[in-house]
């Protein structure tokens, strides 16, 4: 009789998505740009990018994205893209978690589809 047992290896992902969200939340994204047509403040995604990469850095985290689905519809209003992302959230041991987020973008010219990316990003960012 085998007496071996499986022992499925501990989840270290979540510890370490919880580290980059409190870190994140402790060192915050202020909204210090402009709209200068309607004068709102919003943060761009260089600012979510600048702060997020040294907090996944010093928590030894990745986040690599898989584009698994995305549509260009053309409207009067330029080019307007859809697209699904999985998000593969990896720690340094090498456990990872993937969640799927949508994003939706119009750009008068060629960066909707990047957009429409970003979009998907800040959405599993939460923050």
């Amino acid at each position: 009789m085998n007496n071996v047992k499986n022992i499925d290896p501990p989840r270290t992902i979540f510890a370490t998505m919880m580290r980059v969200q409190s870190d994140l939340a402790k060192k915050g994204i202020s909204k210090d740009q402009k709209n200068t047509q309607q004068g709102w403040k919003f943060r761009g995604i260089d600012d979510v990018l600048n702060a997020l990469s040294g907090v996944l850095a010093e928590n030894k985290a990745l986040i690599i994205p898989d584009v698994i689905d995305k549509q260009k519809l053309d409207s009067p209003k330029g080019s307007h893209w859809l697209v699904t992302v999985n998000w593969m959230m990896i720690d340094e041991y090498g456990d990872s978690l993937v969640s799927r987020h949508c994003g939706e973008a119009i750009d008068y010219g060629d960066k909707g589809l990047n957009k429409a990316i970003t979009s998907s990003y800040l959405s599993l960012i939460h923050f």
